[in-house]
């Protein structure tokens, strides 16, 4: 059945007047909608599709440019997404990332949405579990950001001229107590909301040896496992940051991209809470509990310090961004032991101003492997380098006397310790550039 064909079936069953030859975009809007609350994916997959034949219907020219269709067709394509994806993309995760900084969402549009059929999906077949990590990370390129991609650069169409942009849904599509008001402060969270998720990926993509996608583990991942206790956007902004971008490694590419997201990401955030935050100015003149997203009123005395935050944060992962690559150095050190007996090897990587940096390898001659977590001058003399294992179950900590050029450091302690350790170990290592 076509898409078109469809609209003009639910209009004429809801015993609206004869429909005219040609469709107007509140007629694939209201059209859309009854499919649309009817919570189900097949009511979800339905509106998508009206929503998008209402866009590209060549007879209704206002239609490609309705915003309220826009924002509906970006909706439903996200509802699908998460639905087609559910053992890989978790909805509470994208939602989360707004928490903690006063921004609530009066209504969960995912929530109570089930496939037609668990083994059923409404899109692309998802692709069996592999092993192959660069097999998962196409996946991901192939399938799941393109669609994100699409969504983005939908809500990045809306804008709130010549008039504002505002739409209501009503208490029967939304299952609330009254009216939903949807605006452009929504529009700005959600592209905000969808550019953070869509840098979690790219970051999960690049960081890790073997991306968690389709891992053979009963739930889907959450992203709460990957971080600390606390705000989920704050670790993330922290950990992204922490990844230099002028690293030359292979992942170069996505870490950088990742980055620039969350940069945007944030500004929209902060754009919207502006927004938000003047629509009830004064107080009452437009109440927020009837809003998609609002700002609580016990978190309006700390709106300073949420904008303060996302400064912070939007400042400390631009810090390297800007200008043109900084210059890469690789040192390769032999490591000796007290004995002058070969250790193996240790790798750092900085940039050409500052002997510090979050990357290297200290391999072993036993075949052991430490990533570097963090490297540097500990003071005029002495260096010290944090290390892990693969699982992270050893950790490591190195100190030692380091001459001015960098190039040898002596009297060395390395001390190990971890679960996989019968006892806490230290040894006595120099090194010695190649």
């Amino acid at each position: 059945m076509g898409k078109r064909t469809l609209a003009w079936i639910v209009l004429t069953f809801c015993g609206l007047p004869a429909v005219a030859s040609a469709l107007s975009a509140d007629d694939y809007a209201l059209a859309g909608r009854m499919h649309m609350c009817q919570g189900t994916a097949t009511g979800l997959a339905d509106a998508y599709d009206i929503f998008d034949a209402g866009i590209e219907d060549p007879n209704c020219p206002d239609c490609r440019t309705d915003r309220e269709l826009v924002l509906l067709r970006a909706m439903t394509e996200a509802a699908i997404l998460f639905l087609d994806h559910g053992d890989v993309l978790a909805v509470d995760d994208l939602l989360d990332l707004a928490d903690g900084f006063g921004v609530g969402v009066a209504v969960r549009a995912f929530d109570g949405v089930r496939s037609r059929n668990l083994h059923e999906p409404i899109g692309p077949e998802p692709l069996p579990r592999e092993a192959d990590p660069n097999h998962v990370r196409r996946v991901l390129d192939d399938s799941i950001l393109p669609r994100l991609e699409s969504i983005i650069a939908e809500l990045d169409s809306i804008e709130d001229a010549p008039a504002p942009f505002v739409m209501y849904m009503s208490p029967e599509e939304t299952g609330l107590t009254g009216d939903l008001e949807i605006d452009y402060g929504d529009v700005l969270i959600l592209r905000g909301l969808f550019l953070a998720y869509r840098g979690l990926l790219e970051a999960q993509i690049a960081c890790d040896g073997k991306p968690y996608v389709y891992e053979g583990i009963p739930d889907r991942f959450s992203f709460r496992e990957t971080v600390p206790e606390g705000n989920l956007l704050i670790e993330w902004a922290r950990r992204l940051a922490g990844r230099r971008v002028e690293e030359t490694d292979a992942y170069l590419t996505s870490i950088r991209q990742a980055r620039q997201d969350w940069i945007d990401a944030i500004t929209c955030y902060m754009d919207a809470l502006e927004y938000i935050a003047l629509e009830d100015n004064p107080a009452g003149t437009d109440p927020q509990e009837d809003e998609l997203t609002y700002i609580d009123a016990t978190n309006l005395p700390h709106l300073d310090v949420y904008v303060n935050v996302l400064v912070t944060l939007r400042g400390y992962l631009q810090r390297d961004m800007a200008g043109s690559e900084p210059s890469v150095t690789t040192r390769t050190y032999d490591v000796h032991d007290s004995e002058a007996a070969p250790l193996g090897e240790l790798v750092l990587l900085f940039d050409g101003a500052r002997f510090e940096g979050r990357r290297g390898v200290l391999k072993l001659a036993d075949g052991s492997v430490m990533e570097v977590d963090w490297f540097g001058m500990l003071d005029s003399d002495s260096i010290g380098i944090s290390l892990f294992s693969a699982d992270r179950q050893i950790e490591a900590w190195l100190e030692g006397a380091i001459d001015s050029d960098r190039a040898v450091i002596a009297n060395g302690t390395l001390d190990f310790w971890g679960a996989e350790l019968q006892a806490d170990a230290s040894s006595t290592v120099s090194f010695a550039v190649r």
